[in-house]
């Protein structure tokens, strides 16, 4: 916010964001999960924004030439150093998927999600 908006203090963004998610997290169960449906709709939105301009890159749509695949061949090709950087990455993207969704997932699939009382 601090690009878009350069004279404006910092504080002021973070005090919205932290009482917009302070107040969405205090609301009722069913309006989190209203929330959390058009949350993830806005990221398969962009997410699919996201590969139509990548795809428009390469077929070269736009003013700029098309890129193609050529940087999968140039520089040494694809992986000019190994696997080893896929691999030292390779823990924090599954770090940084593990978080709600695998609780999520794990709970869509059971019957129940809460214990029966005793």
């Amino acid at each position: 916010m601090h690009f878009g908006f350069p004279r404006s203090p910092q504080w002021i963004w973070v005090g919205i964001a932290s009482v917009f998610l302070v107040t969405l997290n205090a609301l009722q169960v069913n309006c989190f999960g209203e929330f959390e449906y058009w949350f993830v709709l806005i990221k398969v939105v962009a997410i699919v924004c996201f590969i139509g301009i990548g795809a428009a890159l390469i077929v070269g749509l736009g003013h700029r030439p098309a890129l193609g695949v050529a940087n999968f061949t140039r520089y040494g090709g694809f992986l000019p150093f190994g696997w080893r950087g896929v691999w030292l990455a390779l823990p924090l993207v599954i770090t940084s998927y593990m978080g709600i969704e695998v609780i999520a997932v794990t709970s869509g699939g059971l019957e129940s999600p809460m214990p029966p009382a005793s």
